[in-house]
């Protein structure tokens, strides 16, 4: 894949906000981040193909903790 060379904290912090960006339309917060982290632990577990990996994890929470505080200062 193109983004291999990239630094692994970059791909997980993009794809954390892509993460982010589905759930978003989740009417309540708490789902949100509810369905952020089960997709994200169900991406880690059953499809990545470097297996389970708690940076890989923490790196897409960054991500996603991000896009949340990005889209509640723009709601508000």
């Amino acid at each position: 894949m193109f983004y291999y060379s990239w630094p692994s904290w970059l791909v997980e912090l993009g794809s954390g906000l892509v993460v982010a960006s589905v759930v978003q339309p989740i009417p309540f917060l708490l789902l949100r981040i509810i369905s952020a982290v089960l997709i994200s632990v169900t991406y880690e577990s059953v499809f990545d193909q470097n297996g389970w990996s708690w940076v890989d994890i923490g790196q897409r929470a960054a991500g996603m903790l991000t896009a949340f505080l990005l889209w509640g200062l723009i709601r508000v």
